[in-house]
């Protein structure tokens, strides 16, 4: 069976002939229309399927995509079938002596590109397994709007770079390390038992997902919901209906958005978490304003699985992240934000110490050649710029309060010219120009001030080329007041 005959298989295609002027080395097979409650949605998406016998050029899906959009209102997702080159010559061998094998969907790969805008991005190379999941889904939504934000969504994780991108479903915003959700979670002893438990409440849809997940659903006001574990009050929830949006105002909410709701219902009752349902969605937020590590806003803060793109192998997310296990008092979830937690500030150590290693000592020694200074120069340069970068990420810490007000202390640059020249080999040229550029401006640096004192005392040096000279000054300042 050729790979598009099994495409979207429980659907039914709708026979589509190529307008003039589409690309003469594609192959169209068919086209599938977004339908909801058994109608075609008006403006409603369109799936359109084609092959081609070597993997196509990105201009020639998109010239594509345009001729079967024609400008029209409705969003196409335009899906190429191509075979996959073969990534060493014993599958090279293989297909040639299995002859068809390279029209099997196992060694086919999909090039798609849509679903809106007059040039979208084309994203090639894709298993067929993912792209199909995405456009059954999407064919499912009962508008175009719908349909077209989750294959946008879509599209964006299937095109990240392989560091970064999640399994299919799973979307995380800021609460979670990518990276513990990527290996961490898969990784776990207890990953055997989440994945059997999980994917018995795949086929769960809302109020029905929240009690399979093991929690006591009680309705709290006409369209909240408290998910208890023990007798406590965890999470508040919100099932919503298939046209709401997680994140827009709601006719059946008095305008206001269903996340905006459940925190306003957790705050209420001490619940530490937000749960919210939309068809094969669901979705978990933090109601605590200090959860998360890339946290943002509470109400963009989030991680979520879709499951009908979820693919069962990786159900055991839905129990670690959703389950009464994860959200009770000690439970999963929080062991999983102490891990990201630990992996967040052992990235920011990496990084800093990279920074202070590498990029400030060749920073200034580049800074150093360009300006011809010295070397005792260049290294004091170094030094200088790592005392401001410090000083700069401990900026946060260096705030007091004086009279009401906060007010950050000064961070003034500190730079030590006792010995600027030392026994460098500087040619006599250049000593001279360092003489004449240094010879003109004053350099300062803070010794001794506070700024609670009336009085400052400053060092303000030079270098004449013998060497540098310093200067004492001292300056009062007025005072108003104690917070002066």
């Amino acid at each position: 069976m050729d790979w598009a005959d099994s495409f979207l298989v429980d659907r039914d295609p709708d026979g589509w002939s190529a307008p003039p002027g589409f690309p003469a080395s594609l192959t169209v097979h068919g086209a599938f229309f977004q339908r909801h409650d058994g109608r075609v949605v008006a403006n409603g998406l369109e799936v359109i399927v084609a092959s081609s016998e070597r993997e196509p050029p990105v201009a020639r899906v998109r010239d594509g995509y345009t001729k079967r959009r024609a400008g029209r209102a409705s969003p196409v997702l335009f899906v190429v079938g191509y075979p996959a080159a073969p990534s060493s010559r014993t599958e090279a061998a293989d297909d040639s002596r299995e002859g068809s094998s390279s029209a099997a969907a196992g060694s086919m790969r999909l090039s798609v590109c849509g679903p809106v805008g007059d040039s979208p991005a084309v994203v090639g190379g894709l298993d067929i397994g993912e792209v199909e999941r995405a456009a059954d889904c999407a064919l499912g939504e009962s508008d175009q709007h719908a349909a077209v934000r989750l294959l946008q969504r879509v599209l964006v994780g299937l095109g990240a770079p392989a560091h970064l991108r999640l399994d299919l479903g799973l979307r995380n915003e800021g609460l979670l390390a990518t990276q513990e959700l990527r290996a961490g979670l898969p990784g776990r002893s207890d990953w055997s038992d989440a994945q059997r438990a999980g994917r018995s409440v795949l086929k769960l849809r809302g109020r029905r997902l929240a009690e399979g997940l093991g929690f006591r659903v009680e309705q709290h006001a006409s369209h909240v919901h408290l998910l208890k574990v023990n007798g406590h009050s965890r999470a508040a929830a919100v099932f919503c209906s298939e046209d709401e949006p997680f994140d827009a105002p709601a006719r059946r909410f008095d305008g206001i958005t269903p996340v905006s709701l459940a925190l306003s219902h957790a705050d209420a009752h001490g619940a530490d978490w937000v749960v919210l349902t939309r068809g094969s969605e669901i979705r978990l937020y933090a109601a605590r304003p200090d959860t998360g590590v890339g946290r943002k806003g509470r109400a963009e803060t989030f991680v979520e699985v879709n499951l009908a793109l979820l693919p069962e192998q990786q159900a055991g997310y839905l129990h670690l992240l959703f389950s009464a296990a994860a959200l009770d008092t000690g439970g999963k979830i929080e062991e999983v934000l102490e891990a990201s937690d630990r992996f967040a500030s052992d990235l920011a150590e990496r990084l800093r110490d990279r920074v202070y290693a590498d990029t400030v000592p060749a920073l200034a020694s580049a800074v150093a050649r360009r300006i011809s200074l010295s070397l005792s120069l260049s290294l004091s340069l170094s030094l200088s710029l790592s005392l401001s970068l410090g000083s700069g990420s401990r900026s946060s810490r260096s705030s007091t309060t004086r009279g009401g007000c906060s007010t950050r202390s000064k961070q003034h640059p500190r730079f030590d010219g006792s010995d600027l020249t030392g026994d460098d080999p500087l040619s006599a040229r250049e000593r001279e120009r360092e003489r004449e550029r240094s010879h003109r401006a004053w350099r300062f640096r803070p010794v001794q001030g506070d700024l609670n004192a009336t009085n400052d005392r400053h060092r303000f040096f030079r270098d004449d080329g013998r060497g540098a000279s310093e200067q004492w000054r001292s300056s009062t300042r007025p005072t108003t007041g104690p917070g002066s």
